[in-house]
């Protein structure tokens, strides 16, 4: 397996890929908990 640092151009794609399978769980989690995962992913754009 190699492992390596993201180009910037692949980073939200990849976030984008975080949140959707992330969805599959959301439902146990509370949807406090599930906001604020969304938007940490999302802060990180900026």
């Amino acid at each position: 397996m190699n492992i390596r640092n993201a180009f910037t151009n692949e980073v939200n794609h990849i976030r984008t890929q975080r949140i959707k399978a992330y969805s599959e769980h959301a439902k146990a989690v509370s949807e406090e908990h599930w906001q604020a995962l969304k938007q940490i992913n999302l802060r990180c754009d900026k």
